[in-house]
This record gives C-alpha cells, structure tokens and sequence, in this order.
C-alpha cells in the first residue's frame, strides 16, 4: 500500500468522513463560518483544517512567563496559510516551539542590559517577515525596542503594513520593503506558480537555485545587515539583540552580509535549514565558527545542541547563539516552557 493510503485509513473514522464532506468549500467553509458565528469556536476550527478556511480577522494569544501576548492578523480572505494554521491550532502550536522561544528570547528582561551599560540593544531583524506574524510577536508587551521587519514581496508587504496597523505593536515595527542578502542594489525575486488554489505565497526567494520553476521574477532593492543597521541611528552595529531568518535557502548569504552585527551586537539567531541541497549549509557552518556561536535545533518540546549545522529530518528551524549568551537563552527558554537539553 502507497504511503498516501496508508495515512488515509490510519485516520479515525471521524476525521476520514469529516474530510470527505468538508473539502469541499462549498459545503466546508460555510459551515465553519456558522459553527463560528454560532460562538463553537473548536468545531469552527475543526473543519476549518479541511476547508482551509480562517475569519477576516483572527486573534491569537500566547503566553511568556507572566505575559500574555495577544495579538490579530487578517486571514486575507483565508489565502494566508500562516494565520489559517494559527486560527486552527493556536499561536504556539504554529511551527513549535518556535514562537514561544521568539517570543521569550525578545523579551527585555531576556535582552536588557545591567542599567547603565552603553548599548542600544533591544533592535529586533525579522528577515522574511511576510504577513508579520514574528514582527508583531516581537514587538508586543515587554518586548523589543525597535522591530526592523524586512519583505521584498509586494502582497506580502500589503498585509505586512495592514497586520502591523492591527496591533498595539505599530509604534514598534519599521517595516522595510528590501531583500537581505550579502550585496547592496537591486536583485530579482523569484516567485513560483501559484499552487494549491489562491494562497498569499510565502516561498519567494532570491535564490535562483531555490525553484524548479518561477511564475514571476520582480526587480526589489537589496541590503545588507550591516549596511541597513549602520545607517539607522537608533540601531548601528551593536544594537541588535535578535535576528530571525526566513528566506528559502539564503540564509547563508544574509548572514555573510551581517559579520559586523554578529561580531559587535552578538545576538541570538533563528534560522532555517532546509533538507535539500539549496541551503549552504558548508557556508552556515563556517559562519557559526567564525563568530564564536553554538547551533542548536529547535524540536518541538526542546533544545539540543546540534553542531556542525546540518539538515535535520525532525525539524528545519534552529538557533545559532554566542556562547556568553547561553544564560540568556536558558532564561528564554524556562520563560517558553521549553526543555534546555545541553547534552544533545
């Protein structure tokens, strides 16, 4: 038997009859939009993960020690897989544990400094920051200083603006329209056919060996870390406390253009490894080394030290931390609820 069947008659029988009947938008979504009307919010959500549907709006809460974040998004008319998969299985449950540990490692008694020390630390870098689901995390409650959110995508970059105007995080977000990688001009961004019907692309990339096919190619600016933070004066060299990366494969050269940040700021940095041969994993590596950094890999209930960087089966997103920073993480992590595994 096929894996696909397999999978399939492993499901429970109720799920097996609901995903019969409610694939079919016609008859799924307006049936989740009744049950959540009709205030049965776990029914709405529950054929919602077979209709692919979301509300206009949708609110998430999370919480970070003694905090409770709470934050909105727009569905963009349920095209927004991000926050449909937040409506379904909660702001914790999307990508585990990587919001919770975001969202703990941004907090200013994990990022502040003794009172007194000369530093403008507290600059949170979202690299990729699509629709602004890690931006307005960052940026909530007791969070960053300044969230600096960068999107090349045009509709990316729409929603981006309306989701941060949602949010009592807007003061806190500047949001730039710029590609990151190791060279300052103009690059092209390569986006693919879409797929599975109408969705808010979130795979857009730089990378020319990223996509086996590419459906439109947009000129966008392109800047360099180090060259965006020397030229804001709020931020510089050293006042970047976080960096989150998410950028299809070109972590790598993000990074390259970000080597006076890592040797001046030293902050913490959320990354992805993807497990096909676009991501330059030789070149992450020397990176890590170069700067003095630990890797570690982000499983869904721990930490675990994970060196040299690599492709993981388990799991795509990791830490990369300076080693004097290890206190700080461990702080972060006992405020997500996450286990610190130095052994791994």
């Amino acid at each position: 038997m096929s894996p696909e069947p397999q999978r399939a008659a492993a499901r429970p029988l109720k799920d097996r009859i609901s995903r019969r009947l409610f694939s079919d938008p016609r008859v799924g979504r307006p049936m989740a939009y009744a049950a959540r009307a009709a205030g049965m919010n776990d029914l709405s959500r529950y054929i919602s993960r077979w209709c692919r549907w979301a509300p206009h709006v949708v609110d998430f809460g999370l919480r970070c020690g003694d905090e409770v974040l709470s934050g909105r998004m727009y569905s963009a008319s349920s095209q927004d897989h991000i926050v449909r998969r937040i409506w379904i299985s909660g702001a914790a449950g999307y990508e585990a544990p990587m919001p919770s540990m975001f969202a703990a490692v941004t907090r200013q008694k994990v990022w502040a400094l003794p009172a007194g020390a000369a530093t403008k630390q507290g600059h949170v870098f979202v690299i990729g920051a699509n629709s602004g689901f890690y931006a307005i995390l960052a940026g909530l409650g007791k969070g960053a200083r300044r969230v600096h959110a960068f999107e090349p995508y045009p509709p990316a970059y729409d929603w981006l603006e309306k989701n941060v105007k949602l949010n009592p995080a807007e003061g806190t977000v500047k949001l730039v329209a710029a590609a990151i990688s190791d060279k300052i001009g103009e690059t092209t961004l390569l986006v693919p056919p879409p797929r599975f019907g109408a969705v808010l692309e979130t795979s857009a990339s730089i990378n020319p060996d990223y996509h086996e096919q590419v459906g439109q190619k947009i000129p966008v600016p392109m800047l360099t870390v180090d060259e965006y933070a020397k030229r804001d004066p709020e931020c510089g060299l050293g006042g970047v406390s976080v960096m989150l990366i998410d950028i299809e494969g070109f972590e790598h050269a993000a990074l390259e253009g970000a080597r006076g940040v890592l040797q001046t700021s030293r902050p913490i940095v959320f990354f992805e490894v993807l497990n096909r041969a676009s991501t330059q994993v030789a070149a992450l590596e020397r990176i890590r080394k170069d700067h003095g950094y630990r890797c570690l890999g982000l499983e869904p209930a721990e930490l675990t030290f994970s060196e040299p960087v690599q492709p993981s089966e388990q799991y795509s997103n990791q830490l990369m931390v300076p080693e004097e920073r290890m206190d700080a993480l461990r702080e972060a992590a006992a405020l997500a609820g996450v286990r610190f595994n130095p052994k791994g």
